[in-house]
């Protein structure tokens, strides 16, 4: 089983060396890909409501009548087709970054990941992995999660096989995860006064303390992926 302080420690240490780059990357894929801000559409009002890094609030009353089912329509399909070909491309940017600092080889340009190669199949990979994980929540909250963790490991393995199948993706990132889901939790868990002094000092930082936060998280993670490798059967 991991030590969650020796995966801290190295993204730590690692950050020591790259953080402004790391913090650099973090800010402009959160940016494009929505991680620091919130749209909400909201059916009885009409109003869309906007939140940006959980400090600054935005609400837009612009719809009325009969146009309320059109701008509902447009909304969701939006918010799909955004997820599918820009969000998760750029998350996946971020965790194709995160993989080479840990290998010692990265640079901005992993932050196009998803565009420099076949773009089609690594958005066709990753949707098969939120599809999943959507799905599943839809059900319920609680499998959702589940599958949230069972998955984790799908973006790094698309990162270090770029030709792997969706479905050899999900199934290795399950075999991979097997047994390892409540620690992942945990270690997630972990990180939650970080997230209440994230949070506090949002409005005196607007919201770059999320990002510092994004940034550690994320390379810890980065390191937990590394490490399940030297350990996988």
């Amino acid at each position: 089983m991991f030590v969650r302080s020796e995966l801290k420690q190295q993204a730590k240490d690692l950050m020591k060396n790259h953080f402004p780059q790391m913090f650099l990357v973090c800010l402009i894929g959160g940016l494009i890909a929505g991680e620091f801000f919130d749209v909400n559409f909201n059916v009885d009002t009409g109003l869309i409501q906007v939140s940006i890094a959980q400090t600054f609030d935005l609400t837009l009353d612009i719809l009325e009548g009969g146009l309320l089912v059109i701008a509902f329509t447009l909304y969701v399909a939006g918010s799909l087709a955004f997820m599918a070909f820009v969000g998760s491309p750029f998350r996946q940017g971020m965790t194709a970054y995160f993989r080479n600092v840990t290998l010692g080889k990265a640079n901005l340009e992993d932050l196009l990941h998803c565009f420099s190669g076949n773009y089609l199949h690594n958005v066709k990979v990753l949707f098969h992995r939120d599809l999943r994980i959507i799905g599943w929540s839809l059900l319920l909250i609680v499998p959702g999660i589940i599958k949230e963790y069972e998955y984790a490991f799908v973006g790094y393995l698309l990162k270090d096989h770029p030709d792997i199948s969706p479905e050899d993706a999900l199934e290795l990132s399950s075999k991979m995860t097997d047994g390892l889901k409540w620690e992942m939790f945990v270690l997630d868990l972990s990180y939650f006064l970080w997230g209440i002094l994230s949070s506090a000092l949002a409005v005196f930082t607007l919201g770059l303390s999320h990002v510092v936060l994004n940034v550690y998280t994320k390379q810890t993670h980065a390191q937990l992926y590394q490490w399940v490798l030297t350990h996988h059967d």
